[in-house]
């Protein structure tokens, strides 16, 4: 499990930092993408078990998760923009960008992998005083 977490946010903050350089539009489309997910898990876990529960659910990671990520959208947007100037002859160094994005990947990596560690182990055992009230109620006797 830690590891599909962990490959799924690899994936989608690579393809948001070195795909910016097409215009921009791939961050775009993570950071929509993105944010359509963590509303409808966040709306789901107030359903579920209120604000606590979601701030206990969520925060010990995504304290590092999605500030990554959003780095990665940005830096990704920052070479889109380089790209557009590079195409209409303005100044910019679009490979010096570049090269400093992709330097900075070995710390999307190790955060990623550790936000990932922190989902994967930590979080279950937070959020279980949230769920455990709901696994009794749901649970019948057996006659």
């Amino acid at each position: 499990m830690m590891l599909a977490i962990f490959l799924n946010n690899l994936f989608a903050s690579l393809m948001a930092l070195l795909l910016g350089v097409g215009f921009g539009i791939v961050p775009f489309i993570v950071v929509v993408m993105n944010g359509l997910v963590v509303g409808l898990v966040v709306h789901q876990a107030m359903l579920a078990g209120g604000l606590a529960f979601v701030i206990v659910a969520i925060l010990p990671h995504g304290i590092i998760e999605l500030p990554t990520v959003l780095v990665c959208i940005g830096v990704g947007f920052r070479l889109g923009h380089l790209m557009i100037k590079t195409l209409l002859g303005r100044d910019g160094d679009l490979e010096g960008e570049l090269l400093a994005a992709i330097r900075l990947l070995r710390w999307v990596v190790l955060l990623l992998f550790v936000a990932a560690l922190i989902e994967t182990f930590i979080t279950p055992i937070l959020i279980q005083p949230f769920i455990q009230p709901f696994i009794d109620s749901q649970s019948s006797p057996v006659m």
